[in-house]
């Protein structure tokens, strides 16, 4: 029997059956709706109209009632051409998975449809100019021997995983091999499939990457009690949502308790779970981080969120109530800017830091700008630290004057930080420090105040003027830096500034295995001249023993010090006696935070060497320091 083959169409019909329980799964569960994900969408639509293709082609060459010849003809190319197209489907899906650069990924696509054309004109050809197909016995079919797709095939497979080679860097491992070892063993299937002389398995082979990328790159991660979706599909979610402007309600639900400890049981997630279906149309939950759970819902399908929203706040007030735990909940609309940069996490976070434990909160307008100001202000400072300007413009020095207690004269002061941004004017330390410090854009920050204060210096010397040091602030983590000393020396030398002329001041680390570090720092720089102060001394946490082998110059008594002397007399005698042991010691005492006479008197009775605060100025600019000073 030359050129026969064998046929069954139970693989097909077993093929079309997986593929459509793939589609199902795909219609009933949460996938980001990506690019990469449409493109595997269509090759699985495609495998499964293959398989109808050859089962309707074969049951009609075995038939005694055919339909024209020319039908048939279509039939078979429409299969073959398919399938290619298929295979150029996946050189396709690859390509995007792996993040082909534009310019790579455009020729990649014109030699893909290139060669599908190729193939598509060459099938044609084959099967209109080959003999028509006839049905020998029960299962031998006499098909055509010219059938160029095979070759097309084991072209396509053996490119396919060339393709995979060339990214296999670009892929985790996991994932490499799973899509490999699928072509293998598509290409192990057709090659037996060709020595036993069948037609069976050809969609069949087609399937198996199908089945693998599904499982490997497709599969919903359902959380296996709560039915929450990972964070990966969350951002997925809202970046559709916002391409395509459907408009969502987001329900965020925090339940770490005020430890920070997660308190989700598995009867709580199985409860939680089973809360909101009924409740809400084409919904999904979720899970964010540990103990951090998002419900989203379009407002389209749900024109009644308003509603919705208070009947879910009642439904899980009846589980806080059976499981007795801590919890935040904060409800917004979506919101343009923050899904343009998919950070509604950051944005929650920063309301949750506002409101209390056990509460449900709606963003409001003032929350959304102030988060909108935050993300300014931090693009400022990324945009101050990369253009590492030591003369930015955008960061100012504004200082406050220190009276000298035994002179009388000013004859310090303290630098402080500002910045002056284009959008919002001044902004205070207490916006961009903290935002400053957790984003570690703090340190180019402290070197610009530092130039610029030893040029405020320096000028005020050349007038004519006394000073005998400005103290500027660093942190911890910049003590810790080994380029530390040499940038404080090398900025105060390129100014041309003596270096007694600069002080530094520290607060306190908790940190046990900062002592050394910054013990080390702080000798070095104060060889060369540079006064240490040891700021905010009372407020949270104080080693009375780490702060008497640290040499610092002055303790700087920080405001709640002076205000708990004022309370009693006991608390002004544990003050005073702080005050008094620092002093013996030959440390100097420096006040913060004095107001008016009474701290001042108040003040210079516990050993006050210098005293600063609203009483004798509010912060200024550093050019305006010399009005304080007396001439030389």
């Amino acid at each position: 029997m030359n050129n026969a083959f064998r046929y069954t169409p139970a693989v097909d019909i077993m093929v079309m059956v997986v593929g459509l329980l793939l589609v199902f799964l795909m219609a009933i569960t949460y996938n980001s709706k990506s690019k990469s994900f449409r493109i595997f969408h269509s090759c699985t639509g495609l495998i499964i109209l293959a398989s109808i293709l050859n089962i309707v082609y074969f049951a009609w060459i075995g038939s005694s009632i055919k339909p024209p010849t020319a039908v048939i003809h279509i039939t078979h190319i429409a299969y073959y051409s398919i399938l290619t197209i298929t295979m150029a489907l996946y050189n396709y899906y690859l390509a995007e998975l792996v993040s082909i650069p534009g310019a790579t990924m455009k020729r990649q696509a014109w030699a893909i449809w290139g060669s599908w054309d190729i193939g598509v004109i060459l099938i044609s050809y084959s099967v209109v100019r080959g003999p028509m197909p006839v049905l020998l016995s029960d299962g031998w079919y006499q098909l055509s021997e010219h059938n160029p797709f095979y070759i097309l095939y084991a072209i396509g497979i053996l490119g396919t995983m060339g393709l995979l080679l060339y990214c296999k860097d670009k892929m985790i491992k996991q994932v490499f091999w799973g899509i490999f070892a699928s072509y293998i063993l598509s290409f192990a299937l057709m090659s037996i499939q060709e020595y036993h002389l069948q037609r069976s398995f050809t969609t069949a082979s087609l399937m198996l990457p199908i089945l693998v990328m599904m499982y490997l790159l497709h599969s919903t991660p359902y959380d296996r009690l709560t039915g929450a979706v990972n964070e990966e599909n969350f951002e997925h979610m809202v970046r559709e949502n916002y391409k395509n402007k459907n408009g969502i309600i987001l329900m965020f639900l925090n339940l770490r308790d005020r430890r920070g400890v997660v308190q989700l049981t598995d009867e709580m997630s199985t409860d939680f779970y089973r809360m909101f279906p009924g409740m809400v149309k084409n919904d999904v939950l979720f899970r964010l981080n540990s103990g951090r759970y998002v419900e989203v819902f379009p407002k389209k399908q749900n024109p009644n969120y308003e509603e919705i929203i208070d009947n879910l706040i009642k439904a899980f007030d009846i589980l806080v109530e059976k499981f007795h735990r801590d919890f935040k909940i904060v409800i917004t609309e979506d919101v343009d800017f923050i899904s343009a940069t998919n950070s509604y996490a950051e944005f929650v976070s920063e309301v949750e830091e506002r409101i209390p434990f056990n509460a449900y909160y709606k963003v409001t307008k003032k929350d959304i700008e102030l988060f909108q100001k935050r993300q300014y202000i931090l693009a400022e400072l990324r945009d101050i630290e990369q253009n590492m300007d030591l003369d930015d413009e955008r960061v100012e020095v504004f200082c406050q004057p220190v009276l000298n207690v035994r002179t009388g004269a000013y004859d310090t002061a303290e630098a402080l930080m500002r910045l002056s941004l284009p959008l919002t004017g001044m902004v205070f330390p207490d916006q961009f420090i903290p935002l400053a410090e957790q984003e570690g854009l703090l340190p180019p920050l402290s070197r610009i105040i530092l130039n610029k204060t030893c040029k405020a210096v320096k000028k005020i010397l050349e007038d004519g003027y006394e000073i005998t040091r400005v103290s500027v602030n660093y942190s911890i983590p910049e003590v810790r830096d080994e380029g530390f000393c040499r940038d404080v020396l090398s900025i105060i030398e390129e100014n041309g500034l003596a270096y007694d002329k600069i002080a530094i001041e520290l607060t306190e680390s908790q940190n046990e295995l900062d002592f050394e570090v910054v013990k080390e720092r702080i000798d070095e720089l104060k060889d060369m001249g540079i006064k240490f102060y040891l700021d905010d001394f009372g407020t949270g946490y104080s080693n009375m023993e780490r702060i008497m082998e640290l040499p610092f110059d002055i303790i700087k008594f920080d405001r709640s010090m002076v205000m708990e002397s004022r309370r009693n007399d006991i608390s002004r005698e544990m003050v005073n006696s702080f005050a008094e042991m620092f002093d013996k010691l030959k440390y100097r005492v420096l006040y913060e935070g004095v107001e008016d006479e009474v701290d001042e008197e108040m003040c210079k009775d516990m050993k006050a060497k210098y005293l600063q605060g609203y009483k004798y100025s509010k912060p200024l600019p550093i050019s305006e320091l010399h009005k304080f000073l007396k001439k030389s």
